[in-house]
């Protein structure tokens, strides 16, 4: 299945422990970023605040289709 990551960029610092994350997945998809869910808008959008540590993050989005389908993509985000 698509998806599409708006934000965070990839290799991103950041100086808050609170990340948002905003994009895209087909309709009737399921998202988790680092086995947390992430609600999906009826038109497949997303766009939410997510706490993360201090130092290097690893974010892995995964969205599985209704078919059981899977897309992963990981984002390294470092907190300072």
């Amino acid at each position: 299945p698509a998806l599409s990551i708006f934000e965070p960029l990839n290799e991103s610092v950041v100086e808050l422990p609170v990340i948002r994350v905003r994009g895209e997945v087909e309709k009737e998809s399921r998202l988790t970023v680092n086995g947390r869910e992430v609600t999906i808008d009826g038109d497949g959008n997303f766009d939410q605040m997510l706490d993360v540590a201090s130092g290097l993050n690893a974010l892995e989005f995964m969205v599985e289709d209704r078919f059981g389908k899977i897309t992963k993509e990981i984002r390294y985000i470092l907190v300072k």
